[in-house]
């Protein structure tokens, strides 16, 4: 885990605690440059993932950034191989399919494929 992320402790943590619930063991990196199951709404927000599967169900570990200093609304994502169910996340609400940004900014959160 990193120790000098220029980020609040507090911050930091969410972040690994929710890496710690996804289980990294047996997961598999999908950046967005190579990633052809996920698309974004907008360019300027990019969406990477861990996937595994668990009991036969596809679960992610999503990361959602917007990369540019500008405000962002409504972005949607969509998974080319179904639904998704957010389980847990981090900045978002969990009852929104839509995510919003007020500048560079991530989001990250667990999902399930449906």
């Amino acid at each position: 885990k990193p120790v000098d992320s220029d980020k609040p402790l507090e911050e930091m943590s969410e972040i690994w605690n929710l890496i710690d619930e996804f289980d990294m063991k047996n997961s598999e990196w999908k950046p967005y440059y190579l990633s052809n199951v996920a698309t974004v709404s907008d360019s300027d927000v990019k969406l990477s993932f861990y996937e595994k599967n668990i009991d036969g169900k596809k679960r992610r570990l999503v990361f959602l950034s917007n990369t540019v200093n500008k405000k962002k609304s409504d972005i949607s994502i969509n998974f080319t191989d179904g639904d998704y169910r957010i389980i847990k996340g981090i900045n978002i609400c969990t009852d929104k399919a839509l995510f919003d940004f007020e500048g560079i900014a991530y989001k990250a959160f667990i999902a399930e494929i449906i």
